[in-house]
């Protein structure tokens, strides 16, 4: 085996044995906490203050734990920083945790100066082993919601987009479990009519019990959702002739509002995709923040094909197949650096303003040794596939039309392997960040 071969095993069986435990969280919803009561949060902020604030004092709370060399991180707070003044107005508390204490104390110094440079939105505490342990912290970035009764409800796990946080946040505010029950998102501050009962949320003493306590986010399950309003089943009803009135009224007009839900805050939810309405508009280029994804994929055609040929050409020599898998590896190295860069511009589109791919380049270069970073990690992989990509292309051009021949054919196949194993890595790394 040449040197260069010994030289990319080595490496990738280095990286392989030193992966830690610390990269960022796949994609996931969890609801393992909800209807548990949620502890008052008490720790230390970066800038040395002490921190206290009860929950269940009639605010909800977001709750999001982050690491400050985390690129999937960094995307998450520009998330919440753009929703937070919409979502405080109503009544939702929002606070950062500082995983770096606990999870890189290396990097606690240059987070806090980072953070005093340019300060978030919201109040931000370090995190220590009491809040580890009652929020049943498992990894960043994590985003855990409290209602306004004090306990947990939905918990969002890695990168969400702010769609996704919008609607949870919606469904925290007003009262209602994780589901689909349309019901359950009666707005309930809607006024009654003069004379009517009003059709505010029940009291304490009138609020009923949770149905499935492992399910419940301070809402009501939809066999027990009842507007206090409603009148008793044993009352008699009014005569069908008679125009409602009161009570009546003031449900009519709670369920007329209902349609009016989604509109009530600036904060777009999520919404379906254009090609839903007419599979064609999937030929037209839509806008997106992240463009990486259209391009990676071409890439990994070409080196998959590539490999393909490389061995039938070891079993079964003709020169058709030398000729198309040289071109197939060109297009792979071509494809490779519009990819590269669109994967560095998105990473750098959340780190501020100016030249995304320039802020993302120097955040990679800062953190490139950092493999607690998912990022960091797909970066490593994908340099190694690039690396043995250019050695492979080299190899063509120097050796020509000889490049396959004899012996030098087993080679060159075993390097084809090594890379298509790092490509492998690098998506599999890569795909963790937004696909569970």
């Amino acid at each position: 085996m040449s040197y260069s071969a010994r030289v990319t095993i080595g490496i990738l069986l280095s990286a392989w044995v030193s992966l830690p435990a610390q990269a960022a969280l796949v994609t996931s919803t969890s609801e393992n906490l909800s209807g548990s009561p949620a502890p008052e949060i008490r720790a230390e902020t970066f800038d040395g203050q002490v921190f206290a604030r009860p929950v269940g004092a009639g605010k909800a709370v977001c709750v999001s734990f982050f690491a400050s060399w985390c690129p999937i991180c960094q995307a998450e707070i520009q998330e919440l920083s753009e929703i937070q003044s919409t979502y405080a107005e109503r009544g939702m508390n929002f606070i950062g945790v500082l995983v770096d204490p606990v999870e890189t104390p290396d990097t606690l110094e240059e987070a806090r100066q980072g953070l005093k440079r340019k300060p978030l939105p919201y109040p931000v505490i370090l995190m220590d082993e009491n809040l580890r342990a009652s929020f049943q912290y498992v990894g960043f970035p994590a985003t855990y919601f409290i209602t306004s009764d004090g306990t947990f409800s939905t918990t969002l796990y890695g990168y969400h987009p702010r769609g996704k946080i919008a609607e949870v946040a919606e469904r925290v505010l007003l009262g209602s479990a994780p589901t689909t029950e349309r019901a359950l998102t009666v707005p309930l501050e809607t006024a009654a009519p003069s004379g009517a009962p009003s059709a505010r949320g029940p009291s304490s003493s009138e609020a009923p019990e949770l149905a499935h306590p492992n399910r419940g986010t301070g809402g009501v399950s939809p066999s027990q959702a009842r507007l206090p309003s409603q009148p008793n089943p044993q009352q008699s009803a009014p005569p069908p002739e008679r125009v409602p009135t009161g009570t009546q009224a003031a449900a009519d007009t709670a369920e007329r509002s209902l349609a009016s839900v989604s509109t009530r805050s600036t904060v777009e939810l999520v919404q379906p995709a254009p090609w839903s309405k007419s599979p064609l508009l999937a030929l037209v280029p839509s806008t997106r923040k992240q463009v990486h994804p259209l391009i990676v994929h071409f890439p990994i055609a070409f080196l998959g094909l590539e490999l393909l040929l490389v061995m039938a050409y070891l079993a079964w020599p003709r020169d058709s197949l030398q000729v198309f898998s040289h071109w197939l590896l060109w297009s792979a190295a071509l494809s490779l650096v519009p990819s590269i860069y669109t994967g560095i511009g998105d990473v750098g589109a959340d780190l501020g303003p100016g030249w995304a791919f320039w802020n993302g380049l120097q955040d990679r270069l800062h953190h490139f040794t950092r493999l607690e970073s998912t990022v960091s990690l797909h970066v490593l992989f994908v340099l190694l596939t690039a690396s043995l990509v250019l050695i492979r292309l080299a190899w063509r051009i120097f050796f020509g039309e000889k490049a396959l021949e004899g012996r030098k054919r087993f080679v060159f196949a075993v390097l084809a392997l090594l890379g298509f194993w790092a490509l492998f890595a690098a998506g599999q790394v890569g795909g963790s960040i937004s696909h569970p």
